[in-house]
């Protein structure tokens, strides 16, 4: 079962070898739906994308269980509606994270299964003794999603999201910048045919933010404009980080 489900991987969620995904289907469109819904916040249409997406690869329906998580955030939000959100993201994660460990057991050189496993442990962090479970299960997943597939711009921007974003001496802005910056270098390379390489618009959000955290304003709005240019529903970059730099 797991080999007859390769070509569905590489087709939709493909990382590696240009050739391998060249020769794969275009990407579902239930993928790309819940890609939509991720980035306008669309709770509601993820979900229903996510029941759509039918008899997916594991790979991809971890990727599809791991985003429509993401939609409920626990951060910035009242505590009421912080459980509320838990409770929806738990099953949702731990789903994710049974797949992609029996995908890596099978063959522990399959790049986008630690890759999704990086960012499933990620999204676990809720608190800090879950950041003492997780934390470094995410960060190994990540650099072996990395070390396996160094072309794929996927595993680079998201290094450079947690160097950005990692409280104190945790962090480093000068990687993150140099990372963020290479991954939508190769973002613009263009996908292999029919692979499906989510994360762009995410990746040119977080660039916007380091630029516009070291006040270099023009960097800063040119990145969010591209992150919209490729993403128009990015409430994100649309209703905060914008109308930040504007203010300043």
């Amino acid at each position: 079962m797991l080999l007859a489900r390769t070509g569905c991987l590489l087709g939709a969620l493909a990382i590696g070898t240009p050739a391998a995904a060249a020769a794969q289907s275009s990407p579902d469109p239930s993928l790309l739906a819940i890609e939509r819904a991720y980035y306008a916040g669309e709770r509601a249409a993820g979900r229903e994308a996510l029941e759509a997406l039918g008899e997916a690869d594991d790979v991809a329906r971890a990727w599809a269980l791991w985003r429509v998580a993401g939609m409920h955030r626990i951060r910035g939000v009242d505590r009421q509606t912080k459980r509320r959100h838990e409770r929806v993201r738990k099953p949702l994660l731990e789903e994710a994270e049974s797949l992609m460990k029996a995908r890596i057991e099978a063959d522990p050189n399959d790049a986008a299964a630690h890759l999704v496993l990086s960012q499933v442990y990620q999204a676990r962090i809720t608190g800090m003794m879950s950041g003492m479970r997780f934390g470094r299960r995410a960060g190994e997943t990540l650099d072996r999603a990395l070390e396996l597939a160094p072309d794929d711009p996927r595993p680079l921007y998201l290094k450079g999201v947690n160097q950005l974003m990692a409280p104190g001496p945790f962090g480093n802005k000068e990687e993150a910048r140099r990372n963020l910056e290479a991954a939508v270098a190769r973002f613009a390379e263009g996908a292999p045919e029919g692979a499906f390489w989510w994360g762009e618009p995410e990746a040119h959000a977080f660039l916007g933010l380091s630029y516009a955290r070291e006040k270099e304003h023009d960097q800063a709005r040119a990145a969010y404009e591209r992150a919209l240019e490729l993403e128009p529903g990015f409430d994100w970059v649309r209703e905060r980080l914008l109308p930040d730099l504007e203010s300043r």
